[in-house]
């Protein structure tokens, strides 16, 4: 595999995420804690000082563990907001107007914020999922480049594939002369089966009645078409566990390998035709280098003979 991409996915092994008891376990813990450190002095803190620290420890709960966390963390806030700030202390009936006010701002800035806080995280998610396939997706043309042939083009494209999906095998079949898929690379070796095996999606044959297969997704396979332009190539056929391209990214992910897999067979037959046209012109040239001087090694002789045979019907000679 080529060591850039390997390099890309040899990562660190990821923590296993907390489980959604546990993060509401960790906001419970965490607004406890404050509460804690701001009933020992109370008596210096304002109303509006524990209510502005309460909604500081949601936002760190929300950014932390999750919108779902920082809610119960705030609904906990709110609780203890009032049992132990507001007189009369230990209960929960304030009886001042002022007080429910701060207790309803409370509540509305929290939500607002955690609102706010939510729709960041998504986007900033979004946008990380977004560069990990760019980058997969350059990685996967750069390493494409330095091939020229279509085998080893077919070659890398499979290796490739298998490295960044995860996939147990992947299999790339193209229409021959007769419009029948046959396949024409597989990785890994040990896995393939024999070559021109048909694919696991069947298409029908026949070059005139080409039709894009429709994506077939089980257990094991997953079947994506190799079209270029309105031209239909052959089928991309990655086996593997269902999760690759379970979510809308990863589809994403192996339609874009499947479209830069498209492009880098046309790239490689192009490159055949035109090494193809050198070598004719070369030919050509080489024949045209090759008359010219047997038509000049000739040229002398026949004019020799031409001299002797005038000379030799010419009766006055």
């Amino acid at each position: 595999m080529i060591a850039g991409l390997r390099s890309v996915r040899a990562m660190p092994p990821t923590r296993r995420p907390l489980s959604t008891w546990q993060r509401h376990a960790i906001a419970l813990l965490v607004v406890a804690a404050a509460t804690a450190v701001m009933l020992a002095v109370r008596s210096a803190l304002g109303v509006l000082n524990v209510a502005e620290l309460y909604l500081i420890v949601f936002v760190l709960l929300t950014v932390t563990v999750g919108r779902g966390p920082g809610a119960f963390a705030a609904a906990a806030a709110v609780l203890s907001f009032d049992y132990f700030f507001i007189p009369p202390y230990y209960t929960f009936t304030p009886i001042r107007g002022d007080h429910v006010l701060v207790m309803v701002a409370f509540l509305v800035v929290a939500f607002v914020t955690g609102k706010l806080v939510d729709r960041s995280h998504a986007e900033a998610e979004a946008a990380q999922r977004e560069q990990r396939r760019s980058a997969q997706l350059v990685t996967f043309t750069g390493a494409l480049l330095g091939k020229v042939t279509q085998e080893a083009t077919l070659a890398a494209i499979t290796e490739q594939i298998v490295d960044i999906t995860g996939a147990t095998m992947c299999r790339i079949f193209l229409y021959d002369d007769n419009g029948g898929l046959v396949e024409r690379a597989c990785f890994p070796p040990a896995l393939c089966p024999e070559r021109d095996h048909r694919p696991s999606a069947l298409v029908g044959s026949g070059a005139a009645g080409r039709r894009a297969p429709p994506p077939r997704s089980t257990n094991d396979v997953r079947s994506i078409p190799l079209t270029t332009g309105d031209r239909l190539d052959g089928m991309l056929e990655i086996t593997g566990p269902k999760s690759i391209g379970a979510t809308q990214d990863d589809e994403g992910l192996l339609h874009g390998l499947a479209n830069q897999t498209a492009l880098a067979l046309e790239r490689a037959r192009l490159a055949e035709l035109a090494a193809q046209a050198v070598a004719l012109a070369e030919s050509d040239e080489l024949k045209s280098a090759l008359l010219s001087a047997v038509s000049h090694d000739l040229r002398t002789p026949l004019a020799t003979i031409m001299t002797a045979a005038t000379a030799l019907l010419d009766r006055s000679v």
